[in-house]
């Protein structure tokens, strides 16, 4: 159980928001390419993101068997990438 939800379930719904993350990147590195910016898709871009690597967190249980040395980089760059996400 994650959050009151089956495993299964809880991994769909992470499969799900990852998805629509890929959909709205692609949207905003098409508006990159073309010089527009799109503001709307680009922090829809940035909050399904954030969301993917925090249910990704939580699939994996219990945060200190999880936090080993090899996987800080991951860590660090969705602190980095969180703290950058209120100047987009």
């Amino acid at each position: 159980m994650i959050l009151g939800m089956s495993t299964s379930t809880f991994t769909l719904l992470h499969v799900l928001i990852s998805l629509v993350g890929i959909g709205t990147g692609l949207i905003v590195a098409f508006g990159f390419l073309n010089g527009k910016l799109f503001s709307v898709w680009n922090h829809l871009f940035l909050a399904t993101t954030v969301l993917t690597r925090v249910t990704g967190f939580l699939l994996w249980g219990s945060f200190l068997w999880w936090f080993w040395p090899s996987r800080s980089p991951l860590f660090t760059s969705s602190i980095r990438q969180g703290g950058g996400a209120p100047f987009a």
